[in-house]
């Protein structure tokens, strides 16, 4: 019983460490990746480039006109602009981790077959932008700078 008990607190304690580490490292607003995040992947790449093994491409990407955005509008229709641009990130590299590192500044990282297909990805990301500033919402339109 004792034992049992022991167990139950021990998972208890795990499922609290685990819950706490995914606050640790998860954009509050946005639900992808933080910059605490970015910084370990960014230790595990510069280890895979030590052993050699650099194949992967990172796109920094930033919401252009945020600060009149938030101006104009307020920064809970700021807010909302953020995550659509996230949830538009996100769609378009499925496979990639998203980072938000900053205000309206994302990071992207490719590696395996978003890597091999960066070019066609970037390029499906540009006419995505295209389509959603197509919407009927013509005060929410995006710009994102990326390189």
């Amino acid at each position: 019983m004792l034992s049992d008990s022991f167990q139950q607190t021990v998972d208890h304690l795990q499922k609290y460490i685990n819950y706490i580490n995914s606050l640790a490292y998860r954009d509050a607003l946005t639900g992808v990746k933080n910059k605490t995040a970015y910084q370990d992947a960014e230790r595990r790449l510069e280890e895979q480039m030590r052993n050699g093994r650099p194949e992967f491409a990172v796109v920094v990407l930033d919401i252009n006109d945020l600060k009149r955005i938030n101006d104009n509008y307020g920064h809970d229709f700021g807010d909302m602009f953020i995550v659509d641009a996230c949830r538009l990130i996100c769609k378009c590299f499925p496979h990639s981790p998203v980072y938000r590192i900053g205000g309206d500044e994302f990071v992207v990282i490719m590696e395996g077959a978003d890597y091999a297909n960066y070019e066609h990805l970037l390029e499906n990301f540009h006419f995505a932008i295209e389509e959603y500033n197509r919407s009927d919402q013509k005060d929410k339109h995006l710009s994102i700078a990326r390189g």
